[in-house]
Parts: structure tokens; sequence; C-alpha cells
């Protein structure tokens, strides 16, 4: 990616962030109400150590915002946000053909789809799931496509 791509995406990616959080709800369930009381308030819950990953990277948001709901719908916003930033460099890394508008339809496809307008905010661990994996295998292509050249 050459620069003026990279300030462009992140502009894009930014400005999504932006959109999806003015259109977020925040928690539905009580599970997510749940998360979102042990990310403001920390406390060892034995049968939620599987999400505990997710409770405390939600606390960042928490934290850095200063309010638990407000933090929630940063927190799901960022991470579809930051997935379609992943979808974009996995599709660029991918694609056969070295174009911008492959990647950049990817993108748009995967912030369309019905789950991610109608959930916006609600913070899932499946979405951090979806965000971390998406993070590290555009890591891992960017690596071996590092080696390679």
């Amino acid at each position: 990616m050459k620069n003026k791509e990279f300030l462009f995406v992140f502009a894009t990616i930014a400005m999504l962030w932006g959109v999806l959080f003015a259109f977020s709800s925040g928690p539905l369930t009580w599970d997510e109400i749940w998360y979102l009381d042990l990310s403001a308030f920390p406390s060892e819950v034995p049968s939620l150590y599987f999400r505990y990953a997710h409770i405390y990277i939600q606390r960042l948001f928490v934290l850095a915002s200063g309010d638990a709901l407000q933090g929630a719908r940063l927190y799901g916003t960022f991470c579809v946000a930051a997935t379609a930033g992943c979808v974009y460099c996995l599709t660029r890394i991918l694609a056969p053909q070295d174009h911008v508008v492959p990647a950049f339809l990817a993108m748009v496809l995967f912030s369309l789809q019905t789950l991610i307008l109608r959930y916006i905010g609600v913070t899932w661990a499946d979405t951090t799931l979806m965000f971390l994996i998406s993070a590290a295998s555009c890591a891992y292509f960017l690596a071996i496509r590092q080696h390679n050249h």
C-alpha cells in the first residue's frame, strides 16, 4: 500500500467508525450487560474465563470513554470498523491483481451485511473474535508478503 492509499483507507475507516457510532445501540441482552459490568468493575468469575479477553479489551474502551455504555458502543463499532479495514488489507494482499477497487468493494460489502447493520454497537464476543482473527490474518499474510519480497 502506498502512503496516499493508506491515508485514504485510514480516513474511510475512521469515518465508518464515526457513522457506526452515531447509529449504535449498545448492549441488548443480560450477558452483554454482565460483561460490561465486569469491564467497568473487574472481579473474578470462573465461569467466564473464556470471555476475559473480550472483557478486558472492552475495558480499555470503557476506561477511555469514562462511561460504560459509551465505552461499549465505542468498542462494538471499533471492532466492526477495524475488521472492515482488515478485510480491505486482506483483499489487497490475496487478490491476484494489485488493484484498489476489489479491496474497497470487499470492505463496502462487509460493512453492508445485515447482521453488521442491525446490531451496530452490540458488544458480542463474536465481533471481538472476528476482529482478532482478521487482524491476526492480516499480520500473518503481511509477514509472508514481506518475507517473499
